[in-house]
């Protein structure tokens, strides 16, 4: 028992080493169910699906992003220019479409990824009424008068819609 405390000890030392290199290597993708509500970016041929979660914003396998990148991107946008490369170079995006989930560390990296350009994507993600995370955002604040985490605020209007919500991290 002792040796099985020790080696859940030095895991959790590793994760914590590999997570502050910003690497999520052991962490898993979050996967959605029937209780979570989906955002949609669309637009200059992208078509993706997606929710908010625990390290901020997953895009769904089959999600398709725009076949061309904005010229500016490279210069304007050149993290998340990197990073839609090497996502088609790890084969996380093949001939334009998500062939699984991915977590990205925020809604407009996501919608940058997906359009091929800079992207706000709290005004580019839509739930299925056309709402932006951006309205549903000041909606909640109005509401709540608290700064509370984008999962904890989708919850609340999610329960005064009476439709359900997974929540995967809880912030004060």
């Amino acid at each position: 028992e002792s040796q099985i405390a020790s080696m859940e000890e030095f895991i959790d030392n590793v994760k914590i080493i590999i997570n502050t290199l910003g690497y999520k290597v052991l962490e898993p993708v979050p996967h959605a169910d029937e209780k979570t509500v989906y955002l949609y970016c669309k637009g200059s041929g992208a078509n993706a699906k997606g929710f908010v979660s625990s390290g901020g914003f997953t895009v769904l396998k089959g999600s398709k992003v725009s076949d061309h990148m904005v010229s500016s991107f490279e210069l304007r946008g050149r993290s998340y220019f990197n990073l839609r490369n090497k996502l088609v170079d790890d084969g996380i995006i093949v001939n334009d479409i998500f062939e699984k989930d991915y977590e990205f560390n925020a809604p407009s990296a996501a919608s940058a990824v997906i359009h091929g350009r800079t992207s706000n994507g709290n005004i580019d993600w839509k739930n299925d009424s056309g709402i932006s995370l951006k309205d549903i955002n000041e909606w909640l604040d109005e509401r709540t008068n608290s700064k509370v985490s984008l999962s904890i605020k989708l919850q609340k209007i999610t329960e005064l819609l009476g439709i359900g919500l997974t929540i995967y991290r809880i912030d004060f």
